[in-house]
């Protein structure tokens, strides 16, 4: 992902084992989820960003679930920054397989949705109030 002036950009990308644990982890995602470096995020599953537990049991089963095909998740997702502020994203995840068609990890892509839908919201407001 680009990073300009030591900033990181609000997309991300991240790998992670069949199991959940992250294996790599970009700039970007340690920026967005408010981390010093990738040695916070390495080793740890995937599950504990989820800043709702149902969603990430859902989630998680939906990812796993699709293992079985090239079919890529693609949904919104509300995890916590570090200081458990929550934060809404977009989240893509597909399986890179090997030669005999084995998963070795599943590759996410994370956007970051947060202010997107405020401004969408602070439109619809100005539009309900007649602006």
């Amino acid at each position: 992902m680009p990073v300009s002036g030591g900033k990181w950009t609000p997309a991300a990308i991240f790998h992670m084992l069949p199991d959940g644990e992250l294996i790599m982890v970009d700039r970007s995602l340690i920026g967005i989820l408010g981390f010093k470096d990738d040695k916070e995020l390495l080793g740890k599953s995937i599950s504990t960003l989820y800043h709702n537990r149902q969603q990430k049991n859902d989630e998680l089963f939906s990812i796993f679930e699709k293992e079985q095909n090239e079919s890529c998740l693609n949904t919104e997702v509300f995890w916590a920054r570090k200081d458990g502020s929550p934060i809404s994203k977009s989240l893509s995840v597909h399986p890179i397989r090997d030669k005999i068609n084995k998963i070795e990890y599943y590759e996410g892509y994370v956007k970051e949705i947060s202010v997107r839908k405020v401004s969408g919201r602070a439109g619809y407001k100005s539009v309900e109030n007649g602006y």
